[in-house]
Parts: C-alpha cells; sequence; structure tokens
C-alpha cells in the first residue's frame, strides 16, 4: 500500500536486547539520533 499522506509512514525500527533495560536505552538513543537528524517543512502545508 502506498502512503497517502506524508504523515503516513515517515519511519520504522526493530529493536532486539537481552534485557528490558537494554531495549528501553535503545529506544531512547534512536528517539535521539531521529529527532536530531530529521528536518520538518512547515512551509507548505496540505489541505483536504
Amino acid at each position: 500500500m502506498d502512503a497517502q499522506k506524508s504523515t503516513d509512514n515517515i519511519a520504522s525500527f526493530i529493536i532486539e536486547g537481552d534485557s528490558e533495560e537494554i531495549v528501553k536505552k535503545r529506544l531512547n538513543d534512536i528517539e535521539d539520533w531521529f529527532n536530531n537528524g530529521s528536518v520538518w517543512n512547515y512551509s507548505n502545508p496540505t489541505h483536504d
């Protein structure tokens, strides 16, 4: 299925770890990486 809007699918991640603590750490690391590496363009909003 193709995305119908720009926000239909921004990113997907699979996280693995030997413990809940490791998984939480990796989730936090990915959140930081994604937020620091993403550029959002709000200058051209779309309307339905």
